[in-house]
């Protein structure tokens, strides 16, 4: 039920936030993991957006390849 709160042409389409603003924390507080095969290397990557070092129930879709986001520790990408 919630929307995607932001919305980056030729960036990212983020969403999951229960206040549809950016803010809301639904207590989830899950380590950053990585796997050597995904990166952030097209569009479509589904990631679990990352705050303070954690990931919680936010995500973004990549909307073209950000490379620059797998050094900077930018969430989990699961798909």
């Amino acid at each position: 039920g919630t929307g995607f709160h932001r919305v980056v042409p030729g960036f990212i389409i983020q969403g999951g936030d229960i206040l549809d603003d950016g803010s809301g924390d639904v207590g989830i507080n899950l380590p950053i993991e990585h796997h050597e095969t995904l990166t952030h290397d097209r569009a479509g990557r589904l990631v679990l957006a990352a705050a303070n070092g954690r990931v919680g129930a936010q995500f973004y879709i990549t909307d073209a390849a950000h490379p620059e986001l797998d050094a900077a520790n930018a969430g989990t990408i699961i798909g």
